[in-house]
């Protein structure tokens, strides 16, 4: 056999210097200051925002906590009776269904705090809704008027209106031959668009239609409003429809294509004005936000003390969760909705600003049983990070798995599923979703944050702040 060794290697061994092992060790202690800094800077920019002064006249750049979005009980509300347009056939059940699908255009409008009584009696539905500071009258008047509407949309042949304004032209297609909406951009200008799918009878009875409409007009109207029109040049045959127009922004194609998929109130509502009610003590959010911020001030305190290094990293953790935690709260990214606080997500937050700082000991104290055990600092780190991984992650699962059932039976109509609330229903139990929706939501959002913070941030902040080696001391990690 013929063994061709010109192209034989050798690998040889890597050596390091003592002055590039040096430098990798500074490296290594550069991201836990990193780390540190971004925190600070984050949980700075979050709880007291970032502004400017021109004059007199203060510009926001970072939204604060003094721009928290607050539910009923904590800010001042409006309140609107809505009742059932004359000639109505009202019954107690489908009062509840178009309570459930005003429910769910409210909360698609960043509104997850109100209260909604349904009075089946007088034959009305009651909104009680936060109004934030300086909010303008006509922002309020228009949510109202898209809340109210039935939400019956029709495909029309021609764009013709009798004297009241209303539509006139023959119907090719309603809500009851669509199979839903989807928000997008068209392909052209990349303006935000809505796009209506078919279905069979739909597209069927487009096609026949626009077969005999060549140059004549075909419009797509919500209730009265018209929101699209087409020139016909040749049939649509594929059963899509495109809404956009030059003023509409992607929450607006977002809000009508929600609105198109959430289905028809069973009928219209009017209502006469709305009622600015008497608001909640505007200091009472910040009362509550100083004494959480003192009570986590003291737990951080204490963790230092307890557990020197270990402590300040865990305190850096409960900086980070509660600055994520605002952060949802106050639009502090403008790309992403902002959510109502309320009491009971207040509490969901704090509740997990505390599995924060459980799971934080749980980590310091296994580290400093490692030191007393056995005293090398390295082994008690690997130690300590490496046993509460698992039962961290179940633990998360678990508690996952319980919010996102509870979101499931008990969130607002948009968030349930159909199996579970009819389950209940048939238990006895009758699902409403503002009173647990906040609480359900915060625990969700904050599960996410603590896997992150603990799992992720804590350890990696702990493991590198172990291999600085002026910190290389038992005694900074809780052992003697």
């Amino acid at each position: 056999m013929f063994t061709d060794t010109r192209y034989e290697t050798t690998l040889l061994p890597i050596k390091f210097s003592a002055k590039d092992c040096k430098r990798m060790k500074k490296a290594k202690g550069l991201v836990f200051f990193v780390i540190a800094l971004l925190i600070l800077g984050l949980g700075y920019t979050s709880f007291f925002g970032v502004y400017s002064w021109y004059g007199a006249t203060e510009n926001t750049i970072i939204r604060g906590t003094k721009s928290l979005s607050a539910g009923v009980e904590l800010s001042k509300t409006g309140q609107v009776v809505l009742t059932p347009e004359a000639g109505s056939e009202i019954t107690a059940e489908n009062l509840q269904k178009a309570g459930d699908l005003i429910e769910g255009r409210l909360s698609k409008n960043g509104y997850n705090s109100v209260e909604l009584g349904i009075d089946a009696t007088n034959k009305k539905i009651v909104v009680t809704f936060p109004l934030s500071e300086g909010y303008q009258v006509y922002k309020i008047k228009a949510l109202v008027e898209d809340i109210r509407g039935k939400g019956v949309l029709t495909i029309r042949k021609g764009e013709t209106t009798d004297e009241n304004g209303l539509p006139t032209g023959e119907v090719i297609a309603d809500n009851t031959k669509l199979l839903g909406a989807l928000t997008g951009k068209t392909t052209t200008s990349k303006k935000p668009a809505v796009q209506i799918l078919l279905n069979e009878d739909g597209t069927n009875a487009l096609a026949s239609a626009t077969y005999q409409m060549s140059g004549e007009t075909l419009t797509i109207w919500m209730d009265n409003t018209q929101v699209g029109g087409y020139t016909i040049d040749t049939a649509i045959t594929d059963g899509k429809l495109v809404v956009s127009s030059d003023t509409m922004s992607m929450a607006e194609a977002e809000a009508m294509a929600y609105k198109i998929n959430l289905g028809p109130l069973p009928y219209g509502f009017t209502f006469t004005d709305i009622v600015e009610l008497s608001s909640a003590n505007p200091a009472s959010l910040q009362n509550i936000l100083i004494v959480i911020g003192s009570a986590f001030a003291l737990i951080c305190i204490l963790l230092i003390v307890s557990y020197r290094l270990t402590g300040v990293v865990v305190s850096l953790g409960l900086i980070l969760e509660s600055a994520l935690a605002v952060i949802l709260f106050t639009g502090y990214f403008p790309v992403f909705p902002v959510n109502t606080l309320t009491v009971a997500g207040i509490f969901g937050m704090v509740m997990l600003g505390l599995v924060t700082v459980a799971l934080g000991v749980w980590q310091a104290e296994r580290i400093k049983a490692g030191l007393a055990e056995h005293g090398a600092l390295d082994a008690s780190v690997r130690g300590g990070l490496k046993g509460m991984t698992a039962g961290a992650v179940d633990g998360f699962i678990v508690a996952g798995i319980t919010a996102f059932l509870a979101m499931a039976a008990f969130g607002t109509s948009n968030y349930r599923l159909s199996w579970l609330q009819n389950l209940l229903a048939g238990l006895g139990v009758s699902p409403g979703g503002y009173a647990v929706y906040p609480f359900v939501f915060a625990l969700l959002y904050g599960l996410i944050i603590d896997m992150i913070v603990v799992l992720a941030v804590q350890r990696a902040m702990i493991a590198t702040v172990s291999s600085i080696g002026a910190f290389k001391k038992p005694g900074l990690f809780g052992g003697k």
